[in-house]
């Protein structure tokens, strides 16, 4: 036969997963537009890459997105 679910265990993941992803936490991709470009933030392990044109332009060792895009800008800054 069948084996038992808890009907809860699934509804506790999503909400976990939300409340990470608000935090910024587990986003593996993002897509923003800064100073005319498009950049991709994507997770590889416990850092981002930061891709333009399709070019690796930096490394960022955190995994928390928001964390990433304020240490990429402010890279960008000092450059």
């Amino acid at each position: 036969m069948g084996t038992s679910r808890d009907p809860r265990k699934g509804k506790i993941d999503r909400i976990g997963k939300i409340a990470l992803r608000r935090r910024g936490i587990g986003v593996r991709e993002k897509i923003i537009r800064y100073r005319g470009l498009s950049l991709i933030f994507r997770l590889n392990g416990e850092q981002y890459d930061v891709f333009a044109n399709q070019e690796k332009i930096a490394s960022l060792e955190t995994n928390n997105i928001n964390e990433a895009i304020e240490l990429y800008k402010s890279m960008a800054l000092k450059h």
